[in-house]
């Protein structure tokens, strides 16, 4: 038969991997938030993506995780397309909305009746 000590050693090993590794669980979850945020960026929410580079940006050296990296900077990514998109749509309104045909697109409100 095999020696206790080898059975004994076998139990605390399985014992061992039942426990979770607090910095696994943190990547894991990183990751999962993550990639969240990355995903809800699509939703029209620019903004979110740059709150996601803030927040994931020290983990996506090098030395981190490589999936956290790949959104992170997919997210800072987005941000600047999405905020250069949203600038320059505010930029041509601005510029163009006067040669706009009155019915076309605005919203005439009528006179007031009274004045306070």
């Amino acid at each position: 038969g095999a020696p206790a000590g080898t059975m004994e050693d076998a139990a605390a090993a399985n014992e061992q991997r039942d426990e979770r590794d607090p910095e696994e669980e943190a990547r894991r979850r990183d990751l999962r938030d993550c990639r969240r945020m990355f995903y809800l960026g699509f939703a029209g929410l620019p903004w979110l993506w740059l709150v996601n580079w803030f927040q994931y940006r020290a983990p996506s050296t090098p030395t981190g995780d490589p999936e956290v990296h790949k959104y992170a900077t997919r997210s800072l990514a987005g941000a600047v397309v999405g905020f250069a998109a949203f600038i320059a749509y505010v930029v041509f309104v601005q510029l163009t909305w006067r040669d706009w045909a009155p019915d076309d697109f605005m919203v005439n409100a009528p006179p007031a009746k009274h004045s306070f």
